[in-house]
């Protein structure tokens, strides 16, 4: 009988994550969004109003306008690997192939590529293909029982690992169950579980639904503990899958963060202060200096004066700290309010 390993707020561990997953823990995957189109209306999307439905490119938070855009951000957050999202990322495959691609002939086939899918769209024709191309790891999200065909065709007939990702809906432990049987029985390898996040777009879904919200805004109340008690059966049921539950937490404290501060190592001017939570600071000074010792620490961008917060007080009376996510873009001194 295997066991349960992790924390409240890391998440907890059946067997070995995915390879995907590991890379995740670190910080050292970059996120692309392809697409924000899917033809599966699920009531639980968190995907944002700026992004659901449209025809639009992100890597991690910034908007896409050419592949180098994905490029520059992999170096900046000197990335192992990527997950590439949506949307159904499989409506918009010329561009996943060219992703795929390109990030495998940049940083070598040892880069690791996860996508997320319902299946809809998962032929035969579109697996052989992203199985040729070197995607790594395919993570369904079947949230109809006819898309599970799917998941077994691209066991049996590709190379990639194979799991399914799913969010745990308050009493809907045995189809959990369900899917974690199916998945063993064909030869799958892990199967992920998210706490049912809930945002500005799925909340009004979520609540007519007769759904209540944590008190702490992020999740669905009783997702978590559906997800402890799955994992309790799981331990005693399951005999080959791994399974991986993430808080809605684990995001923010541990993924994000690890991802933010790996890129603000990277791209942070001498001005700019590196906080633990990875985002950057800079103090703004608000009248000119006369002091010469300051005149080599203070410098000009975007129109403003600015240093280092640890030596503001040396240099200026008048100033203010600005805190900001680290930008590949570098667009934010520019923006400031005056």
């Amino acid at each position: 009988m295997r066991a349960v390993k992790g924390s409240a707020d890391f998440g907890y561990n059946i067997g070995t994550p995915s390879p995907g997953c590991r890379i995740c823990f670190t910080g050292a995957s970059i996120v692309v969004f392809v697409t924000g189109i899917c033809r599966d209306q699920c009531f639980y999307c968190p995907i944002s109003f700026d992004r659901r439905g449209r025809s639009v490119k992100y890597v991690d938070d910034e908007r896409v306008e050419s592949i180098n855009d994905i490029i520059r951000e992999a170096y900046a957050i000197k990335a192992t690997g990527a997950a590439i999202t949506g949307g159904d990322p499989l409506l918009a495959l010329e561009d996943v192939v060219k992703i795929i691609s390109t990030l495998k002939e940049e940083f070598g086939d040892s880069f690791h590529i996860h996508l997320y899918t319902t299946g809809r769209y998962a032929s035969r024709e579109v697996l052989r293909i992203l199985d040729r191309i070197g995607l790594d790891e395919i993570r369904f999200h079947p949230v109809k029982d006819e898309y599970l065909r799917r998941i077994e065709l691209a066991v049996k007939e590709t190379s990639m690992l194979v799991g399914v990702e799913v969010p745990v809906i308050p009493g809907k432990i045995e189809w959990l169950k369900k899917l974690a049987l199916y998945l063993e029985n064909i030869g799958g390898v892990f199967m992920n579980l998210n706490e049912l996040e809930v945002s500005e777009s799925n909340i009004n879904g979520i609540r007519s639904r007769g759904f209540s919200i944590s008190r702490d805004g992020l999740s669905v109340k009783g997702s978590y503990d559906t997800a402890l008690e799955f994992l309790e059966w799981a331990r005693r049921n399951l005999s080959r899958i791994s399974v991986r539950f993430c808080p809605a937490i684990f995001k923010d404290r541990y993924q994000l963060r690890n991802r933010l501060y790996r890129k603000a190592v990277t791209i942070a001017k001498p001005y700019e202060k590196i906080g633990y939570d990875g985002m950057l600071s800079v103090a703004v000074i608000e009248k000119a200096v006369d002091d010469e010792n300051c005149r080599e620490v203070v410098v000009e961008v975007g129109g403003k004066l600015v240093t280092h917060p640890s030596i503001a007080d040396k240099c200026s009376r008048s100033y203010r700290v600005i805190e900001y996510m680290p930008s590949i873009k570098r667009k934010h001194l520019l923006n400031l309010e005056s």
